[in-house]
C-alpha cells in the first residue's frame, strides 16, 4: 500500500483502507454481502469504518456505526498538519478524563454560515492537552482568514474553513510560509473537488 494520507492525522486513512479491504474481499470472494451487511462487519473493525463503507455525507451516532444520510453546505477547507501524530486511543483516554462537553441541540447545516457557526469537535480539548502546539496552528489559520477552525477526527490535522477557493489558497500559502514543515492541502466540502484535491 502506498499511503498518501498521513497516519495519526484524524483524516481516516486507516479506516478508509479497512473499508476498501472489506469491499474488495466481498467482491473478490463473491460473498454477496449487502452494504448493510458490510456496515455491520465494519463496526467490529473500527468505529468509523462503517462511515467509509457507506460513503458520502453521513451523520454518525453511537460509536460511529449508526449512520443516516446528511447534507453539508459547500465550503472550502485548508487542511494543515504539523509533523506530529496523535494516536486515537490516547486522545479518547484524555477525553474520558475531562468533564463531559456541554450538549447543545443539533442544528441543520443549510448554509456555509451555519457550518461556520455551529460545527464543532468535542475532542479538541483532549487533543490540545496532548499536543499544545496545535493551538498555535489553529490560531494561525484563524489569523490567516479561516472562518472556522476545527480539529479533524481525533487529530492531529486542523481544518480551516474558508468562504471561497481564493480565500482557501491564500490561507494555505500563509500557513506554508509560516510553517514550512507542515503538510498543507486545500480541499472542498459539498461538491466535486474540480481542480483541487487533498492528495
Amino acid at each position: 500500500i502506498t499511503k498518501r494520507i498521513p497516519s495519526q492525522a484524524g483524516l481516516g486513512g486507516g479506516s478508509s483502507d479497512a473499508a476498501a479491504t472489506l469491499r474488495g474481499a466481498n467482491q473478490l470472494f463473491e460473498l454477496g454481502l449487502s452494504d448493510d451487511d458490510l456496515v455491520e462487519v465494519a463496526a467490529h473493525v473500527g468505529s468509523d469504518v462503517p462511515f467509509f463503507v457507506r460513503g458520502g455525507v453521513q451523520r454518525a451516532s453511537g460509536r460511529g456505526e449508526i449512520l443516516e444520510p446528511a447534507t453539508v453546505p459547500h465550503a472550502w477547507v485548508v487542511l494543515a498538519r504539523l509533523p506530529i501524530g496523535l494516536p486515537t486511543p490516547a486522545v479518547y483516554r484524555a477525553f474520558d478524563r475531562m468533564a463531559p462537553p456541554q450538549r447543545t441541540p443539533q442544528r441543520a447545516l443549510r448554509s456555509a454560515e451555519d457550518l461556520f457557526e455551529n460545527a464543532r469537535n468535542d475532542l479538541w480539548p483532549a487533543a490540545l492537552a496532548l499536543a499544545p502546539t496545535l493551538g498555535g496552528l489553529a490560531r494561525e489559520l484563524s489569523a490567516a482568514g479561516a472562518a472556522k477552525v476545527l480539529l479533524c477526527g481525533s487529530g492531529s490535522t486542523i481544518a480551516g474553513l474558508a468562504r471561497s477557493a481564493g480565500d482557501a489558497e491564500a490561507i494555505a500559502e500563509c500557513v506554508r510560509a509560516r510553517r514550512p514543515t507542515a503538510w498543507v492541502r486545500v480541499s472542498s466540502l459539498g461538491r466535486a473537488l474540480g481542480r483541487t484535491n487533498i492528495i
